[in-house]
């Protein structure tokens, strides 16, 4: 598999399963939005209460444990969590549960077999939308995957 697939692969596989958290990442109808989890651009549909997520490609760096054709390496895809939000407190626990739930679906995993182990950090901030003046709460979600790359 070569990396652009390995990469592309692994986003396509992750957009997938955060759709399964519902009713937060679960797509709505055009009407309401439409998709909630992207692919290299946010959806943009700022609502009170709504989430958005997404996905791309971060880093790739080689780890320890080469051979003369092959090399452990290190993946990260990046997962951008917004919750729109009227208040700010209110918004950062609504958007940390959504952040552990999606902890919970890929630390320590191998995600669906495309790597030998997934482990998820958590990057918390603070964001302000000027546009209808709603708080947009981020949190940027890595996930660092190991796999063995053969040449």
């Amino acid at each position: 598999m070569t990396l652009g697939t390995l990469y592309q692969s692994l986003i396509n596989q992750i957009v997938t399963d955060l759709k399964t958290i519902t009713p937060e990442l679960a797509d709505d109808t055009a009407a309401l939005g439409g998709a909630r989890v992207t692919k290299w651009k946010a959806a943009k549909s700022p609502r009170v209460g709504r989430f958005e997520a997404v996905v791309m490609a971060g880093p790739m760096q080689p780890l320890d444990g080469f051979t003369t054709k092959s090399s452990n390496n290190e993946f990260q895809i990046l997962v951008d969590l917004l919750n729109y939000s009227s208040e700010f407190e209110a918004g950062f626990l609504a958007a940390m549960g959504v952040a552990e739930r999606i902890y919970d679906k890929f630390h320590l995993t191998n995600i669906s077999s495309l790597v030998r182990i997934a482990k998820v950090s958590l990057f918390p901030g603070d964001g302000q939308l000027s546009q209808r003046n709603l708080l947009a709460i981020p949190i940027r979600i890595i996930i660092t995957c190991e796999r063995v790359i053969t040449q």
